[in-house]
């Protein structure tokens, strides 16, 4: 409140109704209490202020609170003899009608040092204007029109009559009260303006057709508004649809609470307790940058968010507290609106004098920037690494106990390969092995596999299966059976008999790799070392080395011995997915969209509106999460052994997806800019036409292309980019799937539990976070090349966006996902390999933007992009080998550890995902193969409840069900259907198929 007066074009002052005195200097007057008791009204909007300039050495306040009051619905009264001020509204109304807005860019305030005070005060006299000129300024009221005298110096203008418009500029005849200037016709899809003083047009675009009255319509019209209809009744359908499965009886409550049950026990939940009850859910408390429920790996995800977060604040909060300490002008500079062609050309000016004068300040920022970055990023590099250390040193996990075994030859599952192996690894490295889980190939009969894991669970329990489908109408009898198609698909597949799957196991090939478990951590480690030279099974060399990876991030179907030949195939398969994913946004969405940017009338100053910006965000968001579902399918397809692995492709294949899109949007931005520039006749500061400048470089530096590209970047960036994908992903991937879920299982008494389960699961846990965060950063690093005034907003919101996706991705973990394992830093790694490009593109700014700033140092055009692209190589590399030499140099010393005492057994009576329960074929030949009783049973997230003990073949735990959440407080409860009766009987439905409110 205090800096209210001083700077009041960066506060928002309230309405006032209390009238009273303010010296500006207020901490050195009197009455405290009578001042403190006019501010707590002036805030409440119930006094109306009077600035005095008795105590001030400049009467800056009483200047400012001028202008506003002229620009509102306020007099403004200047006292003469001493200065004073005095705004009062009429009517009684507030101080200011449309408020004063904390954003100086918006509202066209004067700036800290730079505003001009000149105006043309004489009709008909042609002036030059520049930065000097004020940009707010009229004409007199005998000649009202601003008129760009086109046979004149660039620039020139001259106060007019309105019938004088098309004298001094034939292609702006018409004078427009809004702006008091002289324009042209302003018709949308426009080419050629009608010079005749209407808003009618000569010519008009490509893909318009002029009509008989001037305007332009759209060629394809009626094909477009086929298209909205048609998109309009499958909205319909689907809404209709959706109120059909909400109107539903509920016939499967008790199959429908069992899947929500083991929707629950799939969830993150802690160890068994020592007290041995049921294991619970972490509390949401839990801090998830220290606490590994998920693995290190999952921690070191959550402190690379925390970290960006802290980062992009910080970036943000110092370039808006460098620009009040500086100049606020920093704050301005790419965010002033355009409009006449008078304010246009004092605006290059004015951006281009300013930009040049205050590149110093930008310059040590960005210098300062790259430091703090580069030396932060490797700080952050040793931060990881120890923390990986600390916790993979101080947790006995199933990693800690198994060696992987490499270069076995092909054998088949009719031998007993596991004894073999088991008895050749404890003769030659002379440890007791506990077990050998072998890879075998079967990717090709991975659904019989699974479906064979699943026998015992298909014994469906005695339920009402009756549907009620002889009480339902035609439409909902049709809808009723296309489900059935879709869920009961798997359901009709049987189960092979038994002799039938062991000739199946029989039948299979080992793959090339096997994990071999021991009792102990110092057992496997002293077996690795014995036969590190390899060792010979069936005329063949093995090798064995220490497990990097927990049997939760195996995924063992994808062992089939493909080569790196054929794993590249299906990689670069996947890249022409990639684009032709692109190619049909672009096609469909994107280009629409520019097209519908270029051919908008800016005459005037005109700018798109609300539903132009909602568009552009829409199209952003669907392109993104497009990208992201193409990238998890071939990351899928690749067919990466280990979780890791498959998260980093992801990870590298989001990222070339996205940056693909953002360089589309930069290319495509800077084409529709430099053309609008073009034909609203923009020019350089020094008075060239934009189509006069040859070289790209130049034509970037402008100051109306850097204004202009600037602006679509932050659109591009928030709330499209930053904000709105992460805001849909709960209210659609999570709750509305899950919703639909409940709906499909509550009216299919026919579904077989698993299946239920499975619809009413939720999606996996993947990193591909880390792309999302690394986009952003791109992102808010490419605004350092345009003007600063949207820099601080840019960091700002990216620090608060990150922040929500933190704490959603949080209660995500803690409440949502399945429990899955990450216990690798290879994704990490990579992670901060990426942020050294990052760095790379700052110092890449520096020296663009430091360009022929002084003489010592000014680079030709061509040369720096070259100059430019070689600082980002070079700085990537070098950062890349700091980090990969060294980094590991500050890690901790793994030689001096406490190698704790516990045993595979100890581990694996409270882990229900062992080396043997996670392995499906292992399972499948304990049971069919070896004959084991009990055997092996399979394990699945949420189904640990049926593991047994069978110690003799490695089984340690003993089933014991998770606390289930209460699933009627929350998840099985569906919104009051009551209110939809009415509308069932319209639709068709007799009283007896409309549910019963729940509620009731």
């Amino acid at each position: 409140i205090l800096a209210v007066l001083p700077h009041a074009r960066a506060q928002q002052l309230y309405p006032l109704r209390w009238t009273s005195s303010i010296p500006c200097n207020y901490q050195k007057a009197s009455g405290i209490m009578a001042d403190f008791l006019f501010l707590v009204l002036l805030t409440a909007g119930q006094a109306i202020a009077t600035v005095t300039n008795e105590t001030c050495a400049v009467p800056a306040s009483a200047k400012l609170m001028l202008q506003v009051g002229k620009s509102s619905d306020a007099t403004a009264v200047v006292a003469k003899g001493s200065p004073k001020v005095k705004v009062k509204p009429k009517g009684g109304g507030g101080l200011f009608d449309a408020y004063m807005t904390a954003d100086p860019a918006a509202e066209d305030m004067p700036s800290d040092h730079s505003e001009g005070n000149k105006s043309i005060s004489s009709c008909g006299v042609p002036v030059q204007v520049d930065e000097s000129y004020n940009i707010s300024a009229i004409c007199p009221e005998a000649c009202p029109f601003f008129a760009a005298k086109a046979d004149a110096e660039f620039c020139s203008f001259v106060c007019v009559v309105a019938e004088e418009c098309k004298k001094y500029d034939p292609s702006a005849p018409i004078a427009d009260e809004s702006s008091w200037s002289c324009r042209a016709a302003s018709v949308n899809g426009c080419h050629l303006p009608n010079n005749d003083g209407s808003d009618s047009c000569v010519e008009c675009a490509s893909g318009y057709t002029l009509t008989e009255d001037g305007s332009c319509e759209l060629t394809y019209w009626k094909a477009m508004l086929c298209a909205g209809i048609f998109l309009g009744v499958v909205f319909l359908f689907i809404l209709y649809y959706v109120v059909d499965l909400l109107l539903r009886p509920a016939t499967n409550a008790e199959g429908l609470k069992d899947a929500l049950s083991s929707r629950s026990r799939q969830k993150y939940h802690k160890t068994v307790e020592s007290d041995g009850q049921n294991r619970r859910l972490w509390p949401l408390t839990t801090n998830l940058c220290k606490e590994p429920v998920g693995g290190p790996g999952l921690c070191l995800h959550f402190r690379f968010q925390a970290a960006l977060t802290i980062w992009a604040l910080i970036v943000g909060l110092s370039w808006l507290a460098l620009s009040y300490a500086v100049d606020t002008d920093l704050l301005i500079l790419g965010r002033r609106p355009y409009g006449s062609a008078y304010r246009n050309c004092i605006l290059v000016a004015w951006g281009h004098s300013r930009q040049m004068s205050l590149m110093w300040i930008k310059l040590l920022f960005i210098a300062g920037l790259y430091i703090a970055s580069f030396l932060g990023a490797l700080l952050f590099g040793v931060m990881q690494l120890r923390y990986f250390q600390t916790v993979d040193f101080e947790q006995d996990t199933m990693k800690d106990f198994a060696a992987l075994i490499t270069g076995l030859p092909k054998v088949a599952g009719s031998t007993l390969l596991e004894e073999e192996l088991a008895k050749l690894v404890s003769e030659t490295g002379g440890q007791k092995v506990v077990g050998i889980s072998v890879c075998w190939e079967f990717s090709h009969s991975q659904e019989v596999v699974m479906r064979q894991l699943r026998t015992e669970e298909r014994v469906t329990s005695p339920r009402q299966t009756e549907t009620g489908e002889e009480n339902m109408n035609f439409m909902r009898q049709k809808l009723f059976k296309l489900e059935q198609k879709v869920l009961l698909q798997e359901q009709n597949d049987e189960a092979l008999a038994d002799s039938a799957a062991k000739d199946m196991l029989t039948s299979m090939k080992c793959s090339s790799q096997a994990f071999v478990i021991f009792e102990t951590e110092k057992a496997r480690d002293a077996a690795v070392e014995a036969v590190k030279h390899g060792f010979l099974f069936r005329g063949g060399q093995l090798k064995m080395e220490a497990s990097f990876v927990e049997p939760e991030a195996v995924y063992w179907q994808n062992f089939d011995n493909s080569s790196m030949l054929v794993k590249l195939t299906r990689l670069a398969k996947g890249m022409g997915f990639i684009l032709l994913g692109l190619t049909v946004w672009a096609c469909v969405f994107y280009f629409p969209y520019a097209w519908s940017i270029f051919t908008f009338n800016y005459t005037g100053g005109a700018m798109p509106g609300l539903a132009y910006s909602m568009a552009f965000s829409m199209i952003v968001v669907i392109g993104n999460l497009s990208m992201v579902e193409i990238c998890n399918r071939v990351s899928d397809f690749v067919g990466c052994k280990f979780k890791d692995m498959r998260e980093l492709c992801y990870m590298i294949l989001y990222l070339i997806a996205v940056s693909l899109n953002i360089l589309l949007d930069v290319w495509t931005t800077y084409y529709m800019s430099e053309q609008i520039m073009i034909n609203l006749h923009f020019r350089t500061w020094d008075g060239y036409l934009l189509n006069e400048v040859e070289l790209f470089m130049d034509r970037f530096e402008a100051y109306a292309m850097q204004r202009s590209m600037g602006q679509n970047l932050y659109e591009y960036a928030w709330p499209a980019t930053y904000l709105v994908p992460f805001i849909a992903e709960p209210v659609f991937a999570i709750y509305m799937l899950m919703r639909i879920g409940i709906m499909m299982v509550r009216s299919h008494p026919e579904l077989q539990p698993y299946l239920a389960a499975e619809w009413l699961q939720a999606a996996p846990m993947e990193l591909g976070r880390y792309a999302d965060c690394l986009l952003n950063v791109v992102l808010a690093i490419m605004m350092l090349f345009f003007p600063g005034g949207y820099t601080h907003l840019t960091f700002i919101f990216m620090a608060a966006s990150h922040a929500y996706i933190y704490v959603f991705d949080h209660w995500r973990v803690l409440r949502v996902v399945p429990a899955a394992m990450f216990n690798g830093i290879d994704v990490d790694w990579w992670a901060q390999a990426v942020l050294a490009p990052c760095c790379g593109m700052i110092l890449a700014c520096l020296i663009f933007k430091g360009n022929c700033i002084t003489s010592e140092y000014c680079v030709d055009a061509p040369i720096l992009f070259e100059v430019c692209l070689a600082a980002v190589v070079g700085h990537s590399v070098f950062h890349v080998l700091l980090l990969y030499y060294v980094v590991p140099v500050f890690g901790l010393d793994a030689s001096g550890r406490h190698m704790r005492e516990r045993t595979f057994k100890d581990v694996a009576k409270c882990t229900p995902c062992s080396w043997f329960s996670s392995n499906p074929v292992h399972c499948l030949r304990s049971k069919y193969v070896f004959g084991d009783s009990p055997s092996c049973k399979f394990y699945s997230s949420g189904s640990e409840s049926h593991l047994e003990v069978n110690e003799k073949i490695g089984c340690f735990y003993q089933g014991r069900p998770p606390d289930d959440e209460d699933v009627d407080s929350f998840e099985i409860k569906l919104p009051a259907t009551g209110w939809l009766s009415g509308l069932g009987l319209k639709l068709g439905l007799g009283k007896d198929e409309i549910p019963p409110n729940p509620a009731g």
